[in-house]
């Protein structure tokens, strides 16, 4: 139940960096779909870093290889470095390259 709270929340306020409000949740879904239908390991990442709410589609490519990527809609994908396994570690290497000046709060996989 927490997490669809979670879920809900996110999708009633703003997204960081998409040019309408609340889409980031289902864009960041649709390309989590397209790329699990390649068989490329990924997953939904919720970011909260006040005042920021937004979430990125997360995935290792190529397949093997423990490369870590995350995509939104404006930046596209880029590279991260952190550990896969731990969503905070993603969150705050996204926010460093994205150059969100925001201390992260919570970090959390749908």
């Amino acid at each position: 139940m927490h997490r669809l709270a979670l879920i809900l929340a996110l999708s009633l306020s703003a997204c960081a960096s998409t040019r309408l409000p609340n889409d980031c949740v289902p864009q960041a879904a649709q390309m989590v779909e397209g790329l699990r239908a390649q068989r490329i390991e990924t997953r939904v990442l919720l970011i909260s870093a006040t005042p920021l709410r937004h979430a990125v589609a997360v995935y290792l490519y190529p397949t093997g290889k423990n490369t870590l990527w995350a995509w939104d809609a404006d930046w596209k994908s880029i590279r991260l470095r952190a550990f896969y396994d731990q969503p905070e570690s993603v969150a705050r290497a996204w926010l460093r390259a994205t150059r969100h000046a925001q201390q992260l709060t919570s970090a959390e996989y749908l």
